[in-house]
């Protein structure tokens, strides 16, 4: 079985309402991923990526709502959370406040509105992202042994560790509860030299997408910040994995508690 080896990928892109420039670029797609889901997967991910982008700057609500198949809407965090803060919007109606009150194309409105009172009114006019390579969970767990190189039975992964942990400790009870409660700074080495190291052969890929606003993740005072959303290929086409998400908070230290 071959390891599906998942790295960081990295590209930062500028976009307006007519075009997107790619102004750097690294490792845009691992040989995995290539020989996985073919030469082109980045490339239909960015183009879903930008097109759900587009939408947001052109106001097209309706369309983002469809792009979302994400039922939990995950927009609606940001204004509950700044509901909780005693902080509310200018342009977002009170019923949006409440959880699952809204449609999403109502959300994705709200969200657009949000975006420009926090980092200003040309803020989806002057947007940049930035694309990486997501490690994700959703897949069969493998397990595989840094000693011979080879890849092993969870059986065989539970014997090798555990025998490694009774060399090292001088221990019968090997069982985390214990090792940590009597060595829990010993065990900080330990598992990092641990043999047999388990991961995830990933059933499909996904890419985030983190936006940036004129320059900036988060506002200069208070507002929406560390905003992003996911790309993937789950459901055997490319398309959004998760709608936009991201926090609230005062950001500002001047401000005063």
């Amino acid at each position: 079985m071959k390891k599906v080896i998942v790295a960081i990928l990295c590209l930062t892109i500028i976009c307006s309402l007519t075009a997107c420039v790619l102004v750097s670029a690294d490792n845009a797609v691992t040989d995995e991923d290539a020989q996985k889901y073919g030469d082109d997967a980045f490339e239909y991910a960015e183009e879903v990526a930008k097109e759900y982008i587009r939408l947001y700057q052109n106001k097209e609500f309706e369309r983002v709502g469809e792009m979302t198949v994400d039922p939990i809407r995950p927009e609606i965090d940001f204004f509950e959370t700044s509901k909780i803060n005693g902080f509310r919007f200018k342009e977002i109606p009170d019923h949006l406040y409440e959880r699952y009150t809204g449609t999403p194309a109502e959300y994705a409105e709200a969200l657009y509105y949000a975006v420009k009172e926090s980092f200003g009114e040309n803020a989806w006019d002057n947007l940049s992202y930035r694309i990486s390579r997501e490690k994700h969970w959703d897949g069969t767990p493998v397990y595989y042994n840094t000693l011979t190189g080879k890849y092993v039975s969870l059986e065989e992964c539970q014997q090798t560790n555990d025998q490694y942990f009774r060399d090292a400790s001088g221990e019968e009870d090997v069982s985390m509860e214990y090792l940590f409660s009597k060595y829990p700074e010993e065990m900080k080495t330990w598992i990092e030299n641990i043999p047999v190291k388990s991961d995830i052969e990933e059933a499909f890929a996904v890419y985030l997408v983190e936006l940036f606003f004129n320059g900036k993740q988060i506002p200069d005072t208070i507002g929406i910040g560390w905003i992003q959303f996911s790309v993937s290929n789950k459901n055997g086409r490319w398309e959004i994995y998760s709608g936009i998400t991201g926090g609230f908070d005062d950001y500002s230290p001047d401000v005063e508690e």
